[in-house]
């Protein structure tokens, strides 16, 4: 990694530093592949604040859609409970035209702000379905419905769940 890279990490990092959106910027512009993979490092540990700016900067790279399954398994992780609204947030950045499965896996298993914005963008993103990812999908719900209790969020996901994973069959079909 170069120094001018390390340079603006560091910069990006400091908790005084009231640019660091401009810091991003800066930084996404420059980066390659090694500084992509040190910002996929900093998402863990639980800092909010750092997954945040390395969410920020990532989507910001011209490189972006390489790291989005990293970052959709990061959101995922529950080391990184914390910080997993706001990383679903900076997925309007990227195309998401292939990440339905795990957009759905972030709805069914993600924090309340995770799974409400990863409801957002199963509504309203367009998608590329397949049968496959219609059997993923199930996978996952069947998953979600064995491990999860009986309340009102259950309640409410099954019949969100049941209504959606019928619209794509009828799409699939007709």
């Amino acid at each position: 990694m170069t120094e001018a890279a390390e340079h603006l990490i560091q910069e990006l990092l400091d908790p005084n530093n009231e640019e660091a959106f401009f810091t991003a910027k800066k930084l996404a512009k420059i980066a390659d592949g090694e500084v992509g993979d040190r910002l996929l490092s900093l998402i863990e540990g639980g800092d909010v604040e750092q997954a945040h700016l390395s969410c920020l900067t990532l989507s910001l790279m011209a490189t972006k859609q390489d790291y989005l399954p990293a970052i959709l398994e990061k959101i995922l992780d529950p080391e990184n409970t914390n910080a997993s609204g706001s990383m679903v947030q900076l997925l309007e950045e990227f195309d998401l035209s292939e990440s339905f499965v795990s957009l759905f896996r972030v709805y069914l298993f993600g924090t309340f702000k995770a799974s409400s914005l990863a409801k957002e963008y199963l509504d309203y993103e367009e998608f590329d379905i397949t049968e496959r990812t219609i059997r993923k999908s199930e996978k996952h719900w069947k998953h979600y419905q064995n491990n999860a209790g009986n309340d009102t969020q259950f309640e409410t996901k099954s019949e969100e769940v049941e209504a959606m994973l019928n619209d794509i069959r009828s799409f699939l079909e007709g």
